[in-house]
This record gives C-alpha cells, sequence and structure tokens, in this order.
C-alpha cells in the first residue's frame, strides 16, 4: 500500500509539474522524458515517434543524460523540420516499436541491436 502510494505522488507530481509547462511541447515531451528516466533509475532517455507513413521512428529532442537544477539538459535540432530519422526495424528503439516491448538496457553500445 505503501508503495502505491508512492507511485501515486510520483504520477500526481508528474502531472502538475507537466500542465504548468504547456507553453511549449519541446518542454513536455523533455521533462516527461526526465521523469520517465528517473522512474527506472536511467541514465539517459530518448523519445521517438512512430511515422506510419513512411515505417520510420524520428526524434528531434535528446536527453544528453545531465541535470543542472533539477532540469535536464537536452539537445535539439535548430530546424524545426530537422530530426533524426532510421527505418522502424533498426536498433534498440526499433526494436521496442515493432515489438511493443519495453527495455531497460544497462550498456545499450554493448547491445547487438545499437544502432551506431
Amino acid at each position: 500500500m505503501t508503495r502505491e502510494r508512492r507511485l501515486n505522488d510520483f504520477l500526481l507530481a508528474v502531472t502538475k509539474s507537466i500542465f504548468q509547462e504547456l507553453v511549449s511541447m519541446d518542454a513536455v515531451m523533455l521533462k516527461i522524458m526526465s521523469y520517465a528516466k528517473k522512474l527506472v533509475n536511467a541514465d539517459r532517455a530518448s523519445l521517438f515517434m512512430v511515422d506510419s507513413r513512411t515505417r520510420e521512428l524520428y526524434a528531434r529532442i535528446f536527453d544528453i543524460g545531465r541535470e543542472e537544477d533539477g532540469q535536464p539538459q537536452k539537445r535539439s535540432l535548430s530546424d524545426e523540420r530537422a530530426c533524426i530519422r532510421f527505418p522502424m526495424d533498426k536498433g534498440i528503439a526499433g526494436y521496442v516499436a515493432t515489438t511493443g516491448k519495453t527495455l531497460n538496457i544497462a550498456d545499450a553500445y554493448s547491445d547487438e541491436r545499437f544502432n551506431r
């Protein structure tokens, strides 16, 4: 019961924090990534979207793994239309997108699915 209450409190804090910053969708996505990263105790997080028309994954915002004053440091591409794209069946992100399985990999670089 205590664990469930802590999770509910955590989710409430996430929701409040997200809706306080609905100024920018980039800020909302980055905040969700930051909380998800904390929830699973990860060093970094990536959010790739699926383009079902081209069957590609794409991303414009990247969590680079450092936080200062509780704020995640982000890297975003300067051109709003620019992004990283790759086929939906490539890499760890492609594996997750095609199988629907969740992964938390200790050393992504050593994983055979890693897309360099």
